[in-house]
C-alpha cells in the first residue's frame, strides 16, 4: 500500500494502530489443520474435524518500537471453562497441545488442532516491530509460541516475561521452519525451544541474565521429548550474544553470593556453598542443546555460563567461529546422557576461547573445548585458539577428545569408543593456565571409553604443566602425534601425562618427561620442549600472543581506559554489595582448603581484563537490527 511503502517495519505514511496487541492478534488468521493426509496434521480436536487443505496465511502483526505490551487478556479456556491469562505468543501460535487460538468468525478463543501459521518458507507469518530503528525494541511480557506453528518469523522483540518458549511436537503435531531474529530475551527461568521439525534458525539474538533459584535455567534450551522419534530437527544458532545465563542466584543481586572463590577439587562434583552460586547445578548453562538431528552454533559471543559450562551440544554438531570468553568450560560436544545411537560426528573449528572464569567460577574446572563421539563417528578440532586462562591450578585441558561414557545401566546410554579423532593446527597459550591436549584412552572399568584412532598434528602448545595427555600409556598403532611444537617453563619430569586409570584423568596420572613421552611412541619428531618463549613464538609463527580483551578494547576504542580497581559487582544493575570488594583483592585472598590466592600482579592483571570484558560485553548486548556491530 502507498501508506506503507516498501518496508512495513518503517511505514512512510500515518499509521492508525490497534489499541492493544490483543485486538491486533485477534485479526491474524489461523489455519485449522485437522486433515488426515500425509502432509497435514492428523485428525485431532473438536473444532473442525473434516480434512483441511489450507496451508496458512502470511499475515503480519507489528508492535510499535518503544512500546510495552504486558497486559494479557483474561479469557475463558474453551476446554476447562476456567478464566486464564494468555500472552501474545499463546494467542498467535498456541500455548497448549492442542492449540488454543482465536477464531475470528466465532469471535472467541477456540480449541484448535494446530495452526499452520505461515503459507510457505517464502511467505511466512511475521511478528515484528515497526517504527524508527533508534527506538527500543517493543517489550513483550511472556511469549509462548507452540503447537503446530510453521513458516513463522519472530523478529525485533524484547521478551521480558516469565514464559518464553518456542514450539514443540507432540500428539502428532510438529513445529516447522522458523526464524527468530533480533530478539532480546530476559526472564526468570530458561528459554525453551523444544521439538522443532523442519528447521529453526536463531540469528542475531541476545539472551542474558537468566537465573532461577528454584529450577534449571539456560539462555536457550533445545530438546525433544522423544529422541527416538527421528524428527527432522535441524537448528542453527548464529551471531547471537549469550551472557550470564544459567544462574541460581541473581547475578544482579550480589548480596546473594557466597564469599568463597572456587569450588572444591572433587572431580565431577560442585560442592554446595562454594563459588558464587551455592545452589547451582550442571544443568544451568548459556546453551543447553540436548536433542536434535543437526546443530550448528556459529559466529556467536558466549560468556559467563552459569552452573556448568557455556555450551553443551549433547549429540555433537558444528561449532565454528565463536568467541567463548570468561567461562569455566567453554564447549562440550557430546555427553554420556545422550542416546548412544544418536551421538554424531562433530567439528569445532576457528573458535576463540579467551579468559577462563576464575573470578566467578561456577564450575570445578577451567577447560576449553572437549569433544567426543561414538564408534562410527569422526570428531575434528581444527584451527582453534585457547588463550589467557587465569588459574594456575584447578584447571583442565584446553582441547580434549574422548569416546562416549556410559550413563547408568540402560543399554540405550551405553559407553561407546570414538572411532576417529583429529586435533590439528590449534594454538594453546595457557599463560597462567595448565592444560594442553588430552586424548582419552582409559581402560578403567568405571570409565570405559576410548579413542580408537587419533591424529594430533600441527598444534602449538604453550602451558605451564600437563602439556599433553594420553590414555593408558600403550600407544595404539593407529595413533599419530607429529608436527607439534611445545613450550613450557614447568618441571621437565611433569610435562606429559601418559597414563591414568581412574575416573578422572587429573587423578592417578603417570607423569613423564619428553624422553618418556617419546618412548611410548608419541611426537617422535619433537627434539625438545622449548623453554624460551621468544624462541618458541618465532618458531610457531605467533605474531602477538599477548593480545587479550584489554588490547582488543584499546584497538577498537581509542577512548577506552582500563581500570584495575573494578569491583566484583560493577556489572550489576541491582543493589550493590554492602561491603564492596575489588576483583584483584578477592583474587589475591586465600581461602582455606580451596584457593591459595593469586600473586598480586596476576590478580591485578585479571582485574584489568575483567574491566575490559564487561565493557566489551555490555556493548555486545546492545547490538540490534540496523546497528549490529
Amino acid at each position: 500500500d502507498p501508506e506503507i511503502g516498501p518496508d512495513p517495519t518503517n511505514p512512510v505514511g500515518p499509521i492508525v494502530a490497534y489499541a492493544t496487541h490483543f485486538e491486533a492478534a485477534k485479526r491474524l488468521r489461523l489455519s485449522n489443520c485437522t486433515g488426515t493426509a500425509a502432509n497435514e496434521f492428523p485428525l485431532y480436536g473438536n473444532n473442525n474435524p473434516q480434512p483441511s487443505t489450507v496451508t496458512g496465511y502470511p499475515d503480519w502483526i507489528l508492535l510499535k518500537r518503544g512500546g510495552s505490551y504486558t497486559t494479557n487478556p483474561s479469557l475463558a479456556n474453551p476446554l476447562s471453562g476456567v478464566t486464564e491469562s494468555y500472552n501474545l505468543g499463546a494467542l498467535l501460535g498456541g500455548m497448549q497441545q492442542p492449540t488454543i487460538g482465536w477464531d475470528q468468525a466465532e469471535n472467541r478463543l477456540v480449541y484448535w488442532a494446530g495452526p499452520w501459521r505461515g503459507r510457505s518458507a517464502s511467505e511466512p507469518s511475521v511478528v515484528t516491530a515497526w517504527g524508527p530503528l533508534t527506538d527500543p525494541r517493543p517489550i513483550v511480557n511472556g511469549f509462548t509460541f507452540g503447537g503446530g506453528t510453521r513458516h513463522v518469523v519472530v523478529s525485533s522483540l524484547d521478551l521480558n516475561g516469565t514464559d518464553f518458549s518456542w514450539g514443540w511436537s507432540g500428539d502428532g503435531f510438529s513445529a516447522g521452519p522458523a526464524l527468530i531474529e533480533d530478539v532480546r530475551a530476559r526472564q526468570w527461568g530458561g528459554n525453551n525451544l523444544s521439538k522443532w521439525t523442519g528447521g529453526l534458525t536463531i540469528r542475531r539474538c541476545v539472551a542474558s541474565g537468566n537465573f532461577n533459584p528454584g529450577g534449571h535455567n539456560q539462555g536457550f534450551f533445545v530438546g525433544r521429548n522423544d529422541p527416538s522419534a527421528g524428527d527432522n530437527h535441524r537448528i542453527v544458532i548464529e551471531e547471537c550474544v549469550l551472557d550470564r545465563n544459567g544462574y541460581k542466584e541473581d547475578p544482579n543481586q550480589p548480596q546473594t553470593w557466597t564469599s568463597r572463590v572456587v569450588s572444591s577439587g572433587t572431580p565431577g562434583a560442585v560442592t554446595a556453598g562454594t563459588g558464587v552460586q551455592p545452589t547451582r547445578t550442571y544443568f544451568d548453562r548459556n546453551l543447553y542443546l540436548s536433542s536434535y538431528d543437526a546443530m550448528t552454533v556459529r559466529g556467536s559471543i558466549i560468556s559467563r555460563g552459569g552452573g556448568a559450562s557455556a555450551v553443551q551440544m549433547r549429540q555433537g554438531g558444528v561449532a565454528e567461529r565463536n568467541l567463548f570468553i570468561w567461562n569455566a568450560q567453554s564447549l562440550a560436544l557430546m555427553h554420556g546422557q545422550t542416546f548412544t545411537a544418536e551421538v554424531k560426528s562433530s567439528i569445532a573449528r576457528q573458535n576463540l576461547v579467551l579468559h577462563d572464569d576464575c573470578f566467578l567460577p561456577p564450575g570445578g574446572w577451567g577447560t576449553g573445548i572437549g569433544a567426543g563421539g561414538g564408534n562410527d563417528d569422526l570428531v575434528v578440532l581444527d584451527d582453534n585458539i585457547v588463550a589467557h586462562f587465569h588459574r594456575g591450578s584447578n584447571g583442565g585441558e584446553s582441547l580434549g577428545l574422548s569416546g562416549k561414557p556410559a550413563y547408568g545401566s540402560d543399554p540405550a546410554y551405553a559407553a561407546s569408543p570414538l572411532m576417529r579423532g583429529v586435533v590439528k593446527d590449534n594454538a594453546v597459550f595457557q599463560q597462567n593456565g595448565v592444560g594442553g591436549i588430552v586424548v582419552e584412552r582409559s581402560t578403567s572399568a568405571t570409565y570405559p571409553y576410548v579413542v580408537l584412532d587419533a591424529d594430533v598434528t600441527g598444534n602449538e602448545v604453550s602451558a605451564t604443566r600437563l602439556l599433553a595427555g594420553q590414555g593408558d600409556g600403550t600407544k595404539p598403532a593407529a595413533y599419530s602425534w607429529s608436527g607439534n611444537k611445545y613450550h613450557s617453563t614447568g618441571t621437565p619430569t611433569n610435562l606429559f601425562a601418559k597414563q591414568w586409570t581412574g575416573e578422572d584423568y587429573r587423578f592417578g596420572t603417570v607423569s613423564t618427561d619428553l624422553s618418556g613421552w617419546k618412548a611410548s611412541g608419541f611426537d617422535a619428531d619433537v627434539t625438545a620442549v622449548e623453554t624460551n618463549f621468544a624462541t618458541f613464538k618465532t618458531a610457531a609463527g605467533w605474531t602477538a600472543p599477548e593480545r587479550d580483551i584489554v588490547s582488543y578494547m584499546q584497538s577498537v576504542d581509542p577512548t577506552y581506559v582500563v581500570n584495575e580497581d573494578v569491583y566484583v559487582d560493577d556489572d550489576s544493575t541491582g543493589p550493590k554489595q554492602a561491603v564492596r570488594q575489588k576483583v584483584w583483592e578477592v583474587m589475591a585472598t586465600s581461602v582455606s582448603g580451596l584457593y591459595t590466592g593469586m600473586p598480586e600482579a596476576q590478580a591485578k592483571l585479571t582485574a584489568r581484563r575483567y574491566h575490559a570484558f564487561i565493557t566489551f560485553i555490555q556493548r555486545a548486548k546492545a547490538n540490534r537490527k540496523g546497528a549490529w556491530d
